[in-house]
């Protein structure tokens, strides 16, 4: 399932969010003041776009506020750090991409215990990523790019969302399996990186397809391969990397919800 930010998808998805919400509500009131919800990265990638979404949904099905506060910084940890901090009452919510689970396995230290700390609420979307270029990249392809990279290695730029984003990830995997060497240059979120994409200060990224998909229409970016193993409906047009020279490369985040555990001794 792409992230096409589909609202009967996310309605579906809260169902099940709000039943957990109200279980773990002593109160039968619940909630009786306003929610609030950290997303890691800033406004306007794709994780910030789906909190948004789930926010406004959560709030008509909750009869409450539901804000959505940005905390970005260190691939999402300052904001599962600050919901780790908080009171395990079921007002401060944390949604986050893939990035929770990769910098658990990346952090011998973290502000956080990413199992003691948080309890699941719900898995909302799973997000299509995209080798995405500026045109001025001399390459249509992946091949070409991986070909033009490998003849300048370490010149071209390549964008993240962050250290520990599900997009940093993606595209450390990609450079493995290409074995080329790009000059990595980290965000604190994806709106940054597109800013400065489209100006043509970055070169190149592999990163969450939809929040770039206004600019591939336009022309103003190119998308030369997705990480999956048949083409995808959302870019008909562009072959996968597995076809591009990349077999086997599959890569996808997803974004959803967690709560504050509360910490039960073990004594």
């Amino acid at each position: 399932m792409h992230t096409f930010l589909n609202r009967n998808i996310i309605s579906f998805a809260l169902v099940a969010a709000s039943a957990v919400l109200l279980h773990v509500q002593a109160a039968e009131d619940y909630p009786t003041r306003p929610i609030r919800m950290l997303v890691g990265f800033s406004a306007g990638g794709a994780t910030d776009a789906q909190a948004r979404l789930v926010a406004q949904t959560l709030s008509e099905r909750l009869g409450q506020s539901v804000i959505v506060e940005n905390r970005p910084g260190a691939g999402g940890s300052i904001a599962a750090g600050a919901v780790a901090k908080s009171a395990p009452d079921g007002y401060t919510l944390l949604y986050s991409s893939a990035a929770l689970t990769i910098n658990s396995a990346l952090y011998k230290k973290l502000p956080f215990d990413p199992i003691a700390d948080f309890a699941p609420i719900t898995r909302v979307a799973s997000t299509l990523s995209a080798l995405v270029v500026h045109p001025s990249i001399p390459a249509r392809t992946a091949a070409e790019f991986i070909k033009y990279v490998k003849a300048n290695p370490g010149v071209v730029t390549m964008g993240s969302p962050g250290v520990g984003s599900s997009g940093y990830m993606s595209q450390l995997q990609f450079n493995t399996m290409a074995e080329i060497q790009v000059n990595h240059v980290p965000y604190k979120g994806t709106n940054d990186l597109i800013r400065d994409m489209l100006s043509g200060q970055i070169k190149s990224s592999v990163d969450a397809a939809t929040v770039y998909l206004p600019y591939i229409k336009e022309g103003k970016l190119l998308a030369l391969c997705v990480g999956e193993l048949k083409r995808s409906s959302l870019l008909p047009g562009v072959p996968t990397c597995d076809e591009s020279g990349l077999p086997g490369y599959v890569v996808r985040s997803w974004g959803e919800s967690w709560h504050r555990r509360e910490r039960r001794s073990q004594f």
